[in-house]
């Protein structure tokens, strides 16, 4: 089976791409997402690595992959593993060092392959110099984070939030700082205070990070938690959802009016557009810019752009992971596509994703049999895309212990109940024989 999939998707993309010599190379490849702490391990550590990649880029030409899909590698101390960065322009040694980082560009590049980053705009990790710096309210940093005193103090003199608003995570996404003397905002781990958006210097040092990587030979960037770049800046409570499914301190519990998709965030991915324009321009090579927005369809659609701003070369297109499940009929996975193509503007590039590391597998989510059906109706559709690592030998979501859980969102939820939110079944590690570690440490 792995032979006889991996052949029909390089297959597929080779005649397409034959048919499409004429359009930028993102249209006309498959993206494929690695997720490095478990793709390849080369140094029996038993986190994959850089240079793991590295030895895998011959498996990549082989299956006609054009561009590879990195979630996160840059400095952290893991809290969100890998989604909360100290430093933007490092990568952890976890996965190597700058001299790897280097040597896969090398490589990717000369093999024809791109490579393009998962990069955080939303946050930094609690680690990180800025953060720290505004704790001690030093310039400039005092206002690179969303800081704001307590509503109050309670019968026991300890702080009370300022308002209601809850993390993705689940509880307040406020913590309090005792040093600073104030609570910061965190719509995702305590451990990843949101950057504000409202400050231009912020948004300045942050195009300054994507044209260091750039210049540095990456391809391109997925912007990934972007609708929660802003916040209303009254700072009011937001409504109850009134769904009776999730409890008080789960994030579903309110309506995300004030916190989420608010209008102003729009420009500032188009001014991250404009870096990509201009740094296309100066390196005389194309590049991409994507966005993984989880959110309604009209949303969705202003990634692209709006008016005489570009945006996006294109917004993931999430709706082949979060309307097509078992049960769905063919009628309904027809309406599922022509949704996303008529929302499309015109001239516009759609893209279709099976599967992510936030997910189950599509072979979990289908069966193993008609798994291998999504994932090739993927290839087929018009657009680029995106396939998650081990879909293309059909990889199945691995049962992960609550001992050996580690997803903060599994972590959070508790012994009874982690196996419903943690995404550590469909981040395990590729599947590369059936030896012990799944052949992970065999050169």
């Amino acid at each position: 089976m792995r032979i006889i999939v991996g052949a029909l998707l390089a297959a597929f993309v080779l005649v397409l791409a034959a048919a499409q010599t004429d359009l930028e190379w993102w249209k006309t490849t498959t993206f494929y997402q690695v997720y490095p702490r478990s793709f390849r391990d080369t140094d029996a550590d038993g986190t994959g690595d850089l240079l793991g990649i590295v030895i895998k880029l011959d498996y990549f030409v082989s299956l006609g992959v054009g561009g590879l899909l990195l979630a996160p590698v840059f400095k952290s101390p893991m809290k969100d593993l890998g989604y909360d960065i100290s430093d933007f322009e490092k990568i952890d040694y976890t996965f190597g060092n700058e001299d790897d980082f280097d040597t896969l560009v090398m490589e990717c590049h000369s093999r024809d392959l791109k490579l393009v980053l998962d990069f955080v705009p939303n946050h930094s990790s609690d680690e990180h110099r800025w953060f720290e710096k505004s704790i001690e309210r030093k310039n400039p940093y005092t206002d690179y984070y969303i800081w704001q005193d307590p509503k109050s103090f309670n019968e026991t003199a300890q702080p009370v939030p300022p308002n209601n608003w809850l993390s993705v995570y689940g509880g307040s996404a406020w913590e309090f700082n005792e040093e600073r003397g104030q609570f910061y905002l965190h719509q995702f781990h305590a451990g990843q205070p949101d950057l504000n958006y409202s400050n231009p210097l912020v948004i300045e040092e942050m195009k300054d990070i994507l044209r260091y990587w750039l210049d540095k030979g990456v391809d391109g960037f997925r912007l990934v938690n972007v609708p929660h770049l802003m916040e209303d800046k009254n700072f009011l409570d937001e409504p109850f959802s009134n769904d009776s499914q999730f409890s008080p301190d789960e994030w579903g519990s309110l309506s995300h009016i004030y916190t989420k998709d608010l209008e102003e965030l729009y420009s500032i991915i188009y001014s991250f557009r404009d870096v990509i324009d201009e740094k296309q321009a100066e390196l005389g090579r194309p590049l991409v810019l994507m966005v993984e927005a989880q959110t309604s369809l009209d949303n969705t659609m202003k990634y692209y752009g709006q008016e005489d701003r570009d945006g996006a070369h294109f917004p993931i297109n999430l709706n082949l992971i979060t309307h097509f499940k078992n049960g769905t009929t063919a009628k309904d996975l027809k309406e599922i596509i022509d949704m996303w193509q008529s929302a499309v503007p015109t001239s516009a590039w759609s893209n279709w994703m099976i599967g992510s590391n936030d997910r189950p597998r599509a072979a979990s989510r289908f069966g193993r049999d008609f798994g291998t059906a999504v994932v090739i109706m993927g290839q087929l559709l018009p657009g680029t895309a995106i396939t998650y690592y081990g879909e293309e030998i059909n990889m199945e979501d691995t049962w992960i212990s609550w001992k050996n859980t580690v997803d903060p969102l599994g972590c959070d939820a508790g012994p009874e109940n982690y196996t419903e939110f943690s995404r550590d079944p469909s981040r395990t590690p590729f599947q590369w024989s059936d030896a012990e570690f799944a052949g992970e440490f065999l050169n």
